[in-house]
């Protein structure tokens, strides 16, 4: 509770740069360590839901900002170009509209393929 009200005091551009920098070290998870590769070696899951967990908290602020979140393709395409990143960031969704939760849509897909991959392993 306390947290949240301190995020909420933060500047735009702190909470950009957290967004920006939990979405990279996603997509260097990602992009590096392949998935299935993640889901056969315990640490390395464990590091990439840690990963997720902050770029989700993050997306979420951004989102209550106002501000479109971004997937991760483009944190893939871009994983480089932090200042690229930030302009991207900056875009602002459209109040009538519902802004996709990339970070959670990602956390849910990584937790489903957990519990198949221990279903499988239980069955071997």
């Amino acid at each position: 509770m306390i947290i949240n009200m301190f995020r909420r005091l933060l500047s735009d551009k702190i909470v950009r740069g957290r967004y920006i920098s939990a979405g990279v070290e996603v997509a260097e998870f990602h992009k590096v360590l392949n998935l299935i590769f993640l889901l056969e070696e315990g640490q390395a899951l464990l590091n990439l839901e840690k990963s997720v967990d902050k770029w989700v908290k993050w997306e979420k602020e951004q989102v209550r900002r106002g501000y479109e979140p971004i997937n991760l393709p483009t944190f893939n395409e871009h994983i480089k170009d932090r200042k690229l990143l930030d302009e991207i960031s900056r875009q602002e969704y459209k109040k009538n509209e519902q802004p996709t939760l990339y970070a959670e849509n990602y956390k849910k897909g990584i937790t489903h393929s957990t519990i198949k991959w221990a279903f499988v392993e239980s069955q071997i």
